[in-house]
């Protein structure tokens, strides 16, 4: 029997981010690619309030019991569930996320006030434009960058665009939400993905996180924000070990 995985996208995207990957993974697992409030087939549905609304959301439409594995917020989300119910929850795989999104209060490996606001005003001006900047950033240095920013921002926003209260609502909970003491309750056997060359969220926040969590694994790959999409075939392969091993 096939052993359920639940992905989890990120901040102004979709679901539709992990099709590249899904026919693989779905070799091995039971895949469910949830859309958070507010995004692809939720696009109707009022976004979240707060990290555990969210949290919440998500483990209404979850499989009773199923691998976690969540990028950037959704890495954020599906902490707070393991917090929340972490009977739900087998394993945790956590994509270049962080404890805490915003520098401020002790934390240096986030992003500053003013990139955030920049970052809202471009979406708000033209979504599609500042989405396929936003994933050029992601990609790093890949080869390919360009091309593939621009067919993942075509993917995403056929999906769905989301609205701009979404998105709003989205960099709010971003700002407002700091893990740092939490995550050292999180008891489940979890593995952290960082991008040493992520220039969204700096590999350190990951490396924190694998020092706070009693049961981490840390993964350091030589990739941007997105290295499931850079690095596809490592990405896959290191899942299906994961879930066969006894962490």
């Amino acid at each position: 029997m096939k052993r359920n995985l639940i992905l989890l996208h990120g901040w102004g995207v979709n679901s539709r981010v992990w099709d590249r990957i899904l026919p693989c993974l779905s070799e091995t697992f039971k895949v469910t690619a949830i859309d958070l409030p507010g995004y692809g087939s939720m696009v109707d549905h009022e976004p979240g309030e707060n990290l555990d609304h969210l949290a919440n959301n998500v483990l209404s439409r979850a499989p009773e019991s199923a691998t976690w594995c969540g990028w950037s917020l959704g890495g954020m989300v599906a902490m707070a569930a393991a917090l929340l119910e972490p009977d739900r929850i087998e394993k945790l795989s956590l994509i270049c996320t962080t404890p805490k999104f915003l520098q401020g209060d002790g934390w240096a490996y986030g992003s500053s006030e003013t990139a955030m606001a920049n970052l809202a005003t471009q979406f708000e001006r033209n979504y599609s434009k500042a989405l396929a900047r936003f994933f050029l950033l992601q990609l790093g240095t890949h080869p390919d960058a360009r091309e593939m920013s621009r067919q993942l921002a075509a993917g995403a926003i056929e999906g769905a665009t989301p609205r701009w209260a979404t998105l709003k609502q989205g960099l709010s909970v971003l700002g407002n939400t700091d893990l740092r003491k939490s995550v050292r309750t999180i008891n489940l056997p979890t593995e952290i993905i960082v991008g040493t060359e992520d220039r969204v969220i700096p590999a350190d926040a990951g490396r924190f996180l694998a020092s706070q969590i009693p049961k981490a694994t840390l993964h350091e790959v030589n990739a941007g924000h997105v290295p499931f999409l850079t690095s596809p075939e490592w990405f896959v392969d290191h899942l299906k070990k994961n879930a066969e091993a006894n962490l």
